[in-house]
């Protein structure tokens, strides 16, 4: 198989990446977000926490849209069994805007 068949196979079996993502703003006491944030990281990576703003007690999780759905499944967990406090204050749908305050 030459080059261009194995692209050709690559790109018919895996989805392109995209640079669509969705944001979930919570909030927890500032003591636990340590534990929150290696709660999250470890779970599969399914999301990339932002603690920019842990000393208000907020974190913004960068979420892909393909693991939305089990992104919110993980936060119903850890609030059910390590972080009770844990409330989710906002979710944003296609923030790309994200990447273009960084870039």
């Amino acid at each position: 198989m030459g080059a261009k068949e194995a692209v050709k196979v690559l790109r018919e079996k895996y989805r392109p990446p995209t640079k669509v993502c969705h944001c979930i703003t919570v909030r927890l006491k500032v003591e636990n977000i340590g534990l929150f944030d290696a709660i999250v990281e470890h779970s599969g990576r399914c999301c990339l926490p932002s603690t920019e703003k842990a000393k208000q007690g907020k974190v913004t999780l960068i979420v892909s849209p393909y693991f939305f759905e089990s992104t919110l499944q993980l936060l119903d967990r850890v609030r059910k069994s390590a972080v009770p406090e844990l409330e989710i204050e906002g979710i944003k749908r296609n923030c790309s805007s994200f990447y273009k305050e960084r870039n």
